[in-house]
């Protein structure tokens, strides 16, 4: 059966989606065929592996809204990068996205607006790229030198 034939109720833009996201998996699959493990069940595949199937997957159900906890958690930087690409693409079909990631600098070079949790609470919140260049999130995050 090929992949168009599982996707057909689908519409192009999530199968287009869906099919990047499958290839960035494909992509930190690869090592794995270099040591002869083509065929791991998923719940032998790393975390990265995992998290990028079940974004793929979750694209083929045509979303309204992805709520996505920390997706760029357990891959290379390399595959980071191409993950918020794919994140923004996906969002650009009318699919709202919900990110809670750690990595906040990374994180608000792609939202549109953020809010800055401390310890549950809700510190900070804005328009992203506001967020991105204030002192105080920095501050909350890694702290000053004196």
């Amino acid at each position: 059966m090929s992949v168009n034939a599982g996707l057909a109720h689908v519409s192009t833009d999530f199968m287009i989606a869906a099919l990047l996201i499958y290839s960035l998996a494909l992509l930190a699959f690869a090592g794995d065929y270099a040591f002869g493990r083509p065929r791991r069940r998923a719940a032998m595949l790393s975390g990265g592996q995992r998290s990028m199937l079940a974004m793929g997957r979750a694209l083929m159900l045509e979303p309204a809204v992805m709520l996505l906890d920390e997706p760029s958690a357990g891959l290379s930087p390399l595959l980071q990068g191409t993950l918020w690409e794919q994140i923004e693409k996906v969002a650009a079909t009318g699919v709202g996205i919900c990110v809670v990631e750690q990595n906040t600098r990374l994180t608000l070079r792609h939202a549109h607006w953020g809010y800055i949790l401390v310890l549950g609470r809700n510190r900070l919140d804005g328009p992203a790229h506001e967020l991105l260049h204030d002192d105080s999130v920095v501050e909350l995050y890694v702290g000053r030198m004196s």
